[in-house]
């Protein structure tokens, strides 16, 4: 009643009311199958005490021939969004370990930060654990026009953080400007981009990973 009028449903919303769902299901399926064999034992003239054992047995088998197309309706999905949606994880994997982010050598540049950008895609972007040490993102303009997040101040989200944050806020989403860089402050960029698109472009790419175009796949594969 809560949920589905809602025009936005993200997943994150949703979580709460799962292990809901789930009970309300259990319970559902077990009334219906209690009720199915009631009216069987009617319709045969049984008494509902003979053969207790078979009819649980039989209620249980039931239960998974109805139980079972979900559960691999499920699995498949599951196994879909790992293979057809985990390119983010993947990347941002490669980057902590494999791309050189780390500030150079040189004197006075020991305490450099370095930033990793990201514009349209932004709000794929796992978690800053997913970063190289003195490594940051940062935000390029996109066509996006929300408010972009900021990263925490050394006081994570206590009072004092209000105290120091540099950046501004505003409660009704509206773009701040001050998120974004220069391409030329950035080290690298991640970014999802078409290559049937790109018209001959050239850009130095240390590292490419397949995503899915879901306009450009059928419905069922998505699925499974």
């Amino acid at each position: 009643a809560i949920v589905v009028p809602r025009p936005h449903k993200e997943e994150r919303f949703l979580f709460p009311i799962y292990p809901m769902l789930c009970v309300g299901a259990a319970i559902t399926i077990d009334e219906v199958l209690s009720e199915v064999l009631r009216l069987v034992d009617t319709w045969m003239q049984r008494t509902p005490n003979n053969a207790v054992a078979g009819k649980m047995r039989l209620k249980l088998i039931l239960g998974m021939i109805i139980l079972l197309p979900s559960a691999l309706v499920s699995m498949s999905r599951a196994a879909a969004l790992t293979a057809n949606y985990a390119s983010p994880l993947a990347m941002y994997e490669h980057l902590f370990y494999n791309v050189d982010v780390a500030p150079s050598s040189n004197s006075g540049a020991s305490q450099t930060k370095k930033y990793v950008c990201t514009g349209g895609e932004w709000y794929r972007f796992p978690s800053s654990f997913h970063l190289p040490p003195n490594v940051e993102l940062a935000f390029l303009k996109s066509s996006f026009s929300g408010q972009l997040p900021q990263p925490f101040t050394i006081h994570g989200s206590k009072e004092k953080s209000l105290a120091i944050q540099q950046g501004k806020f505003n409660d009704d989403n509206k773009e701040e400007m001050d998120r974004y860089l220069t391409i030329e402050q950035c080290s690298y960029v991640v970014e999802l981009i078409d290559t049937a698109k790109m018209d001959g472009e050239e850009l130095r790419v240390p590292e490419c990973i397949e995503y899915m175009n879901s306009d450009k796949t059928g419905q069922w594969k998505e699925v499974a």
